[in-house]
């Protein structure tokens, strides 16, 4: 019987069997590792591509071209849900071949160059090889330090001894890059934000640019800033010869300066970058003191401002004990401004000088009178045994009169631009009684104590008399800042009515707010009177307290006489 030799001879059937599987395993390799790009090197134009930020780069040098086409040879094929990328915004990759329609690919890149996913049309993923990621990296396109600023000529306007560089809002560039091939990128208008320029028709700000090649031209369009009707387009230099921008007052107007540098044989770069701004027309502040009549030491005036400029400090150059950098706050419902002048229990009889300076360097002179309040300030000595007194002698230092300082200074310094308060202060107690025995706003007091040196300090505010378990509410309306301890005045609240002004209660026995509340009503509790601190109120009587609160009142970091806030504080 004849055999068949396909049958009988195995090794040609296991031949023949690699044979026809040969296919099925090359598909499976290449599915492994493919290049699924479907461009033709020799047929592309040009590849753009656009960031996240929705800057756009063009492509058109060969050798960065053959990359790009290149891109996934080696490309591992992976499924959809090999990371959530719903959140996370691609790189755009366009490849212009000639006579065919652009063909986009996404391209999502990670901090582990093994995690760099690519897109193509057919919604394929595919993971890039880890060394073409680290080639991605290298170009300036990929650079998570890429900025307008590393290729575009920096521009800078100054003004009144202030330089302020602008950032591109968009551009069309092409410039060399370090290997000597060209670069061209292309982004559109994004909004970006630049600080506000300053200017005057004296000294308007003109544009300077960092670049040994000046711009072949500049124009600026100007804008008021509530409307899209220009009011001058034309070049910077011709600025101030326009006869519609004459302001008295600031003017907050709006800018577009466009610079373009032509293409030019030779040329390292060209092309036009435009920069959105906003503009003050900035006029020098003026100034007002309210009161023009000599008042009272321990009372305050106030200084008017117009023009004053938003964000900037005043400096007021005194020897009447205000901090020399003040704020300035904002009228509501009005372009004025004003800051207090607290006229402290020191001044005496005189006519102070004070000069106003601005950010900007400029200045102006006032001047305020002070006279004798209408009752003289009195002194007082007390004498303290710390042996008998070791409370008393603990809560009156030096360091504890630093610690209330340091206080009025930080909480000054924070007070909100609002004016919290409503109409006229009451006192805490009910009544500007003072304690018998105690200091008043403006008494010297001079503290003996058996074992240290003398010290002498003057009272920032009034000794209120008050019964045991008296409550204490709040003078007005404000915030609550502080609510603790403070070593001179025992449990103290201190209350930000708004516009620097703040109000102290010391010697509590308890506190019923804590800092952050808000006060919306005055006459709230805010604590019970005591006898905390340095609570002594029986002069050259040694071991003696008694129960009051100590209410205070300071303006821009000075103490004022209660009485000067007791009837309102009206700014005319």
């Amino acid at each position: 019987m004849k055999q068949n030799f396909f049958k009988s001879n195995i090794s040609l059937r296991i031949a023949v069997c690699l044979l026809l599987f040969i296919p099925l395993i090359i598909a499976i390799i290449y599915g492994l590792n493919v290049d699924p790009l479907s461009v033709t090197p020799g047929n592309l134009e040009k590849v753009t591509v656009t960031t996240p930020e929705g800057s756009k780069f063009n492509i058109t040098d060969k050798e960065s071209i053959d990359f790009y086409t290149s891109l996934t040879v080696d490309a591992t094929d992976i499924s959809a849900d090999f990371r959530d990328l719903t959140k996370e915004t691609p790189y755009i990759i366009t490849f212009f071949e000639k006579n065919s329609d652009p063909v986009e690919y996404k391209l999502y890149t990670h901090e582990k160059t093994t995690d760099y996913v690519c897109i193509i049309p057919e919604n394929q993923h595919f993971l890039l090889s880890q060394q073409v990621a680290s080639k991605l990296i290298s170009r300036q396109e990929f650079s998570k330090k890429t900025d307008l600023s590393e290729v575009l000529p920096v521009v800078s306007m100054s003004a009144f001894g202030v330089t302020t560089n602008l950032a591109a809002d968009s551009c069309e560039w092409t410039y060399t890059q370090e290997d000597g091939s060209k670069a061209s990128i292309s982004v559109p208008s994004g909004g970006k934000t630049n600080p506000v320029v300053k200017f005057d028709l004296t000294e308007n700000g003109l544009p300077k640019f960092n670049s040994d090649k000046k711009p072949d031209k500049v124009t600026i369009t100007i804008l008021p800033e509530d409307s899209n009707e220009p009011i001058y387009e034309g070049t910077v230099e011709d600025i101030k010869n326009s006869n519609r921008l004459t302001y008295t007052h600031d003017a907050k107007l709006k800018a577009t300066l466009v610079a373009e540098w032509f293409e030019l044989e030779g040329a390292e770069f060209f092309g036009k970058s435009t920069y959105n701004f906003d503009l003050l027309f900035d006029v020098a502040p003026t100034y007002r003191v309210v009161d023009t009549k000599a008042l009272p030491t321990g009372d305050f005036t106030v200084l008017r401002i117009t023009d004053f400029n938003d964000g900037e400090l005043l400096t007021i150059v005194n020897s009447m004990g205000i901090p020399e950098k003040v704020n300035v706050y904002s009228l509501a419902d009005s372009d004025v401004k004003i800051t207090f002048i607290p006229l402290g229990s020191t001044l005496g009889t005189a006519t102070h000088k004070l000069t106003l300076k601005t950010d900007l360097g400029q200045e102006f002179d006032i001047s305020v009178s002070t006279k004798e309040p209408d009752t003289a300030y009195g002194s007082q000595m007390l004498l303290i045994n710390e042996e008998t007194d070791s409370n008393l002698s603990a809560a009156f230092s030096k360091a504890a009169l630093t610690e209330i300082d340091e206080l009025v200074q930080k909480y000054t310094s924070e007070s909100t631009n609002e004016m919290l308060y409503d109409g006229a202060f009451a006192y805490p107690t009910g009544s500007s009684r003072v304690v018998d025995g105690g200091a008043s706003y403006g008494t010297t007091r001079t503290v003996f104590s058996i074992n240290s040196a003398q010290e002498s300090y003057i009272s920032m505010g009034h000794d209120l008399e008050c019964m045991t378990d008296q409550n204490i509410v709040a003078a007005n309306n404000g915030k609550v800042v502080f609510a603790a301890d403070t070593t001179l005045f025992g449990k103290t609240v201190i209350i930000d009515h708004g516009y620097g002004i703040l109000s102290y209660y010391g010697n509590l026995s308890s506190i019923n707010v804590k800092a952050g509340d808000m006060v919306e009503k005055k006459n709230s509790i805010i604590g019970i009177a005591g006898s905390t601190g340095f609570a002594c109120a029986d002069t050259g009587v040694s071991g003696t307290t008694k129960t009051m609160c100590h209410y205070a009142v300071s303006m821009n970091g000075v103490f004022v006489a209660p009485r000067s806030v007791f009837n309102g504080i009206f700014i005319k």
